[in-house]
């Protein structure tokens, strides 16, 4: 991995904790819906994704671009279902958009399994965990507007931090300088 590929995945990953942290802020003093939120942070992910698929050096891993697809499909849901109930269209459109991404991860673990490369483990351990907190924010999104912000806050901290560690561990695991000493 090229070292432009490496902090443009660091960057993204930390844009997005930055995100989900300017929404715990929002909560508060914002009067915009949650589902328009949800759908800002969708267009802005999906830019960003597709922004990082273009920086890749290994163009057959098509992650990145997906997850931008997805994302960019989620925001263009919103044109066909702006009259529906809020409540139910957010976590609707969570839960769907996190089946998607887990279906992507899923791919991901998938081809580090067949090449028997240890980051196997660690993906899977992101894609239970992406998807545990993915559902659960799904279901508890059903609250008054303020709530349902600093839930999708939480969700996206808590994302930003799953894609972190796992640009970190991938990095750290390829580096040329990372020697394992025993200690005997």
């Amino acid at each position: 991995m090229a070292k432009r590929e490496e902090i443009t995945n660091i960057v993204i990953s930390i844009v997005l904790i930055f995100i989900g942290i300017f929404l715990l802020i929002y909560s508060h003093i914002g009067n915009l819906k949650a589902i328009t939120l949800l759908y800002l942070v969708f267009l802005i992910y999906g830019l960003m994704k597709i922004i990082e698929y273009s920086f890749s050096s290994d163009k057959k891993d098509k992650e990145d671009l997906f997850t931008g697809i997805i994302s960019l499909f989620g925001v263009l849901s919103s044109l066909f279902f702006k009259d529906y109930n809020g409540q139910l269209l957010i976590s609707i459109t969570l839960v769907t958009w996190v089946g998607f991404m887990s279906i992507i991860k899923l791919i991901k673990v998938d081809y580090y399994h067949d090449r028997n490369n240890k980051m196997f483990y660690i993906n899977m351990t992101s894609l239970i965990l992406f998807l545990i907190i993915g559902v659960l924010t799904g279901i508890n999104l059903f609250f008054d507007n303020t709530v349902q912000v600093l839930i999708l806050g939480y969700f996206f901290i808590a994302n930003g931090l799953l894609n972190l560690a796992e640009d970190a561990i991938r990095i750290i695991a390829t580096s040329e300088n990372f020697n394992i000493k025993r200690k005997d």
